[in-house]
């Protein structure tokens, strides 16, 4: 008998209304029989690319392009709302949007956990987060792990219950208009109180 199997290309709940997310049903030994969009639906594509690695380096979700990236790599994230807690952990990157200095291109770039976690979560000094609005953080829209002190450019931060929150001996750089201004190394340091929002 054959063994049938299904190979998704992303989790359904990332698809908006009116969207479709291909996957391939096929069984062993076979060429994948891939189930295109009904008529009128647009099918979603992959979105992250690491444009270090080059061509064909793409993803659905941030957190998969992460998983994959090597210290050094540069990771770029297109305008979408991506319902996911980013964690960059160790990894030594730049994540950034597509147009960290377009206010229109940052406000289309979102990273939104449903309240789940912290919008993203870096556990490095040498991370560069750029270009992001960030939302509905459970814990914080940035959480910068204990020895952490990355930089953080660029971005939005709203409706989480803390903007950014920092671990003990971190200092990251927060990086606005001139002059860049870096947190006070301390145990705890935010830089937005509950439900108020704060642009880095």
């Amino acid at each position: 008998m054959a063994n049938w199997y299904a190979s998704y290309h992303n989790r359904f709940t990332y698809a908006p209304t009116g969207s479709f997310v291909p996957f391939e049903l096929g069984y062993s030994g076979s060429d994948p029989i891939t189930i295109a969009a009904p008529s009128g639906v647009t099918p979603l594509t992959k979105r992250v690319h690491n444009i270090t690695k080059g061509a064909g380096w793409d993803y659905w979700s941030i957190n998969a392009a992460i998983t994959a990236a090597s210290n050094g790599d540069t990771i770029v994230a297109e305008p979408y709302i991506y319902y996911e807690s980013v964690d960059i952990g160790s990894k030594q990157i730049t994540l950034r949007g597509s147009d960290p200095n377009d206010p229109a291109i940052v406000a289309q770039t979102i990273i939104d956990p449903e309240n789940s976690g912290s919008g993203v979560t870096i556990g490095n000094s040498n991370t560069l987060l750029d270009g992001f609005t960030i939302v509905n953080g459970y814990a914080a829209g940035v959480y910068c792990s204990a020895g952490a002190s990355p930089t953080i450019a660029h971005c939005v931060i709203k409706n989480s219950y803390w903007g950014i929150y920092c671990g003990s001996s971190t200092a990251p750089l927060i990086k606005t208009a001139p002059p860049p201004r870096a947190i006070p190394t301390a145990y705890t340091a935010t830089v937005q109180e509950r439900s108020k929002s704060s642009t880095t």
